[in-house]
């Protein structure tokens, strides 16, 4: 718990200007998988391109991954291993070649684990993988629940926010599907987690306008709190 609160301390910190350096500090003295995992996005996030791969070909002489964590670690390198190679061409995924667009749908396609929806994502946002998000239904033979009245922690459960255009371009609108509300809070954060943007309400407008200027093509997370709570977290891709 006193990790997981650094981190998000340090991805959320956009006053000191160094708060990348802290986590990579942070992560470095751990030695869970996952926080390698962390570590090598980090370094990639910080330019450190060769600290980066030279952490991810450690892997496997220095953790003992069982068959699952090998698939997981096959499919990580070759997403990082395409992220380097649009670094060296000093491009961004607009600049994908066909081999690694047809990689990225490998990933997408097969690739049961996070690293899979990073994949997915990215084609999304690029207009080439069509995705529908999967239905869990009941096994035969076996019940569903049975109905149940509508109560308001039901009813909180429903989207409070839509946003659009999305994809977006220089700006996202967010439309308050509760009616005007003011002092809201919107935030958007990078696939690290990391806030990028912050933008209060000022009056009450069930409108707003949030520009997005300088913020780099990719998927986001935009989330509004109202009075200390989370309203509603929705996605946002931005394209250029």
């Amino acid at each position: 718990m006193a990790l997981n609160r650094l981190k998000q301390y340090y991805l959320t910190d956009t006053i000191s200007g160094t708060s990348i350096d802290s986590l990579i500090i942070l992560l470095e003295s751990e030695t869970g998988v996952q926080e390698k995992y962390e570590l090598v996005f980090a370094y990639t996030h910080n330019g450190q391109w060769t600290d980066a791969i030279s952490l991810l070909n450690s892997f496997p002489s220095n953790s003992s991954l069982n068959e699952q964590q090998q698939i997981l670690y096959n499919d990580f390198s070759d997403y990082v291993v395409v992220l380097n190679e649009l670094n060296e061409a000093d491009t961004n995924f607009y600049g994908l070649t066909e081999q690694q667009k047809n990689l990225l749908i490998g990933l997408a396609d097969y690739a049961d684990n996070r690293v899979g929806s990073y994949a997915r994502n990215v084609l999304i946002s690029l207009g080439e993988y069509n995705y529908n998000e999967p239905i869990l239904l009941p096994e035969e033979g076996l019940k569903s629940s049975s109905a149940i009245q509508i109560t308001e922690p039901v009813l909180n459960s429903y989207p409070k926010v839509k946003l659009y255009p999305n994809p977006a371009k220089g700006y996202v609108i967010v439309e308050m599907l509760t009616g005007n509300i003011s002092g809201a809070e919107i935030s958007l954060f990078d696939n690290l987690g990391k806030l990028v943007k912050r933008q209060i309400i000022p009056v009450r407008e069930q409108q707003n306008v949030v520009s997005l200027k300088g913020i780099r093509t990719g998927i986001y997370i935009l989330q509004v709190r109202y009075e200390g709570k989370v309203l509603d977290t929705e996605k946002l891709t931005i394209k250029r």
